[in-house]
């Protein structure tokens, strides 16, 4: 089944512009679906065509996943006979996805009415119809016509369309009617424009995002971190370290400063809390130990040469706010204590100048880690992880918002806009050692990465359990380099109290309180995707001409 669709990709040509079909996506349609993406909507593609076509040319132009492609769907069946292709096309199942089918097709995938349709022809008029009579939302409905030969196709008038006119079909269901012709400068980009477009998103934009880095310094930390000083639209502004977390302070410190000397990068490295505002939630010591020596690999990194910046790391990300010339994201890969330090300075910072909060934590739908690896024998096969009851009976949280989850909440319930990457979608990459196979390049640090993750992978550091990705993937997510993510805008609210039976401290969770306001979350991603994406960046050189030099300006 899937050679048709591969073949038809790349070897079909369209007859009238002479170019292979996967090159032929209309460019206002690709804008569309990234502006609709921006703004938070679930987009999804319902078409007539078979679904095994769909899947294989839209997925990639468009960066939707696949079950949010829906076609006409084709009856399939078994033949082990051929070792190539055992999976031969029968008849189609019903409804076909054309007309009221696509309606009927639409409620059985997404169980829900969309609030914004756009068709292209009279099979189209029904999901139009059937989205614009929404009774709880304003709606939006357009509908394309194509009357124009040169710019793409004009469609003939055939027994179906005949005696329709479009216009009083527009205006008497309240939808808007697109002209190819009176509307678009430009239809087809007529060229190579998906591996330009691909390549722009991999290898930056024209203006670098700056970016200040709260850590705790653990393995999957360290992996965020190099990726983000090898991605070219990212600017380190600073690196600001907490000792709640896989690390003690000290050491996230010296570990911090010798990454950045491995990648000539030239940023402030601030130390920040060392305990937690409440409780005294910690990972096992001999845990931290581990991660205090990066899994072995700490004699691999280049010794410091630049003293630690004397300020703390909330004064540090004060001073940024207050003095950086644009928006600032903070990504928060080692629990919140740091950040909500921030929001306790008086007079308060220019806390409008933050872009975005991007948090790798909580655990929505799925189970929780902090019972995970309280419960699993460490890496000697011993039992120096149980740390008792208030671990070993929490499976709700994730630790990031379990080690201080009082900050967490208080952090969440400000107004800065956030992103949350929850397990929900770093259980979807898995830690493997193909991630060190994708490195080619012997700089520094991809040289340094290739030794860690065989530590974490194959080596004496290998995890007992399987373990997500974790930071690179909320690195990925910052960074605006995956195009494959569901997100959704959700009400999180968490919880503080620690108990010792079936402990639910640090859970996040959805409410529906409703002052508590909504955040963009993401919930699903590619794991193929995030491959391409790490090869892709690790391969590329270090990012050597850093503007966070500017940083040298300020009093210290």
């Amino acid at each position: 089944m899937w050679h048709m669709p591969k073949l038809l990709q790349s070897n079909t040509k369209n007859k009238k512009f002479d170019i292979a079909i996967d090159k032929t996506f209309y460019k206002p349609m690709v804008e569309l679906v990234d502006l609709l993406k921006e703004n938070g909507f679930s987009v999804y593609i319902v078409s007539g065509s078979e679904e095994g076509l769909i899947w294989a040319l839209a997925s990639d132009p468009l960066g939707l996943p696949r079950d949010h492609l829906i076609g006409t769907r084709i009856m399939l069946s078994a033949d082990y006979s051929n070792p190539d292709v055992f999976i031969r096309m029968g008849e189609t199942y019903n409804p076909m996805n054309l007309s009221d089918g696509k309606s009927e097709n639409i409620y059985y995938e997404l169980g829900a009415r969309p609030v914004f349709a756009c068709g292209n022809t009279v099979d189209d008029f029904a999901m139009l119809n059937y989205t614009t009579s929404h009774p709880d939302y304003e709606t939006m409905g357009l509908l394309v016509h194509h009357d124009s030969d040169v710019k793409e196709y004009k469609y003939e008038i055939n027994e179906r369309h005949e005696s329709i006119n479009w216009q009083d079909v527009v205006d008497e269901n309240d939808w808007q009617l697109i002209s190819i012709d009176k509307d678009f400068k430009k239809v087809l980009w007529i060229s190579a424009w998906y591996k330009a477009r691909r390549q722009s998103m991999l290898l930056g934009g024209a203006n670098p995002k700056s970016v200040i880095i709260d850590t705790d310094m653990g393995w999957d930390d360290v992996l965020a971190i190099s990726y983000l000083m090898k991605c070219p639209n990212v600017n380190i502004l600073g690196i600001t370290v907490t000792g709640c977390g896989e690390t003690h302070l000290a050491s996230g410190v010296e570990i911090a400063q010798r990454l950045l000397e491995a990648g000539g990068i030239d940023a402030p490295v601030c130390a920040g809390a060392s305990e937690p505002s409440q409780y005294n939630h910690h990972f096992p010591e001999r845990f931290r130990q581990s991660m205090d020596d990066v899994s072995g690999n700490i004699d691999k990194l280049p010794q410091v040469t630049q003293p630690c910046d004397p300020r703390t790391a909330w004064g540090f990300m004060r001073d940024m706010l207050n003095e950086q010339e644009g928006q600032i994201t903070i990504l928060s890969l080692g629990g919140f204590t740091n950040i909500a330090k921030l929001f306790e300075i008086k007079p308060s910072p220019q806390l409008e100048n933050i872009q975005d909060i991007v948090v790798m934590g909580g655990a929505i739908s799925v189970d929780g880690n902090v019972a995970a690896l309280n419960n699993s024998p460490d890496m000697e096969g011993g039992d120096t992880n149980n740390q008792g009851p208030i671990y070993g009976t929490n499976h709700y949280a994730e630790w990031n918002v379990f080690l201080d989850p009082v900050a967490a909440r208080k952090v969440l319930n400000t107004s800065v806009p956030m992103t949350w990457v929850p397990l929900d979608a770093c259980n979807d990459v898995i830690l493997q050692p193909i991630y060190g196979d994708l490195i080619t390049s012997d700089d520094p640090v991809a040289v340094f990465v290739k030794g860690l993750l065989e530590a974490k992978t194959t080596g004496p550091d290998q995890e007992a359990i399987p373990l997500p990705i974790f930071d690179p993937l909320a690195a990925m997510v910052m960074s605006d380099r995956l195009r494959q993510v569901k997100y959704e805008e959700l009400k999180l609210d968490i919880r503080t109290e620690d108990t010792d039976f079936d402990n639910m401290c640090g859970q996040t969770y959805i409410t529906r309180t409703e002052e508590v306001r909504p955040v963009r979350v993401a919930m699903g991603v590619s794991q193929l995707e995030f491959q391409e994406v790490w090869q892709d960046v690790f391969n590329h050189p270090v990012v050597e001409e850093n503007q966070s030099k500017k940083c040298g300006d300020l009093n210290f």
